[in-house]
């Protein structure tokens, strides 16, 4: 059994390390079938309860991480502890199959899946740095889907999970966070920044305004974020002047047409009066014969 474990141990690689580049990119749950069904061809599974039953399980396993296709491998795992109550005979083999899979995962999209196998690698073989890598990763895949879902409070809260996990641990680095960590923060802070300046667009200024605090706390040079607080600081000192100008012009068109109209109005009056110089001179004229 010992040898046979060096065996299955030698079918991963390391946690940390890239995979073999067979092929580009995680390989879709279609493809992975298709390989099992390959290697099937030439290993037949014995009976549940047949003593080969767990070897060959172990074998398949083996076989299916050779070629990348890491979440089968880890679905056949689940059988063995499943039928042998532990997988404690290969325990460093199955916690890496997980956290190929996990990876595999999260390359795909599947968040909640990569989570999971991530998490079934940690109870195996204990948190190691490769896994707060990925936990890191998830963090910030989390931030943007709650940007997309409208969710400041989740964006904020996996943003700082994201921070906590990027910092470098390493000798002298004074809680900083590590460079490989910050373009991703950014990414997502910047995604916030983009939700921001649609929330201002739609006059929503206090969400807009709260956004883009929480983008700068992250993200401190972030020039979408930056924009939309000037903009909402100019419109706050640009409305009420705004409001009070128009106030004024309004006041002083109404003046204007009540004093024009009194105006117009005395006009009208003194044509209408009749000439008194005319009236005394007709008076005084000769009556005709």
């Amino acid at each position: 059994m010992r040898a046979f474990c060096l065996v299955l141990l030698g079918a991963l690689p390391a946690l940390g390390q890239e995979p073999p580049a067979k092929s580009a990119g995680e390989l879709s749950d279609a493809q992975e079938e298709a390989i099992e069904a390959e290697i099937r061809k030439e290993l037949t599974l014995a009976p549940i309860g047949d003593p080969r039953y767990l070897d060959q399980l172990w074998e398949l396993a083996r076989q299916l991480t050779m070629r990348r296709a890491y979440c089968r491998a880890a679905k056949h795992l689940e059988a063995v502890e499943a039928t042998a109550g532990n997988i404690a005979d290969n325990r460093a083999f199955a916690a890496q199959a997980f956290f190929q899979c996990a990876r595999t995962r999260l390359g795909q999209g599947f968040v909640a899946e990569a989570d999971d196998a991530l998490q079934r690698s940690m109870n195996i073989a204990g948190a190691r740095p490769e896994h707060r890598d990925l936990l890191f990763k998830l963090a910030v895949v989390r931030a943007k889907e709650a940007v997309d879902k409208g969710d400041l409070d989740g964006a904020e809260s996996n943003l700082e999970e994201a921070r906590r996990l990027g910092v470098d641990e390493g000798p002298g680095a004074g809680g900083r966070m590590a460079d490989w960590a910050i373009p991703l923060i950014n990414e997502a802070a910047n995604k916030l920044a983009g939700w921001s300046h649609d929330l201002l667009e739609a006059d929503n200024r206090e969400l807009a305004a709260r956004a883009a605090a929480v983008t700068l706390r992250f993200d401190p040079n972030n020039r979408t974020a930056l924009a939309v607080q000037r903009d909402i600081l100019f419109r706050a000192k640009l409305l009420p002047l705004a409001g009070s100008v128009l106030a004024a012009v309004v006041v002083a068109a109404v003046i204007f047409r009540l004093v024009r109209r009194r105006q117009l109005g005395h006009a009208d009056d003194l044509e209408d009066e009749p000439d008194k110089t005319n009236v005394e001179r007709d008076a005084d004229a000769p009556e005709d014969l």
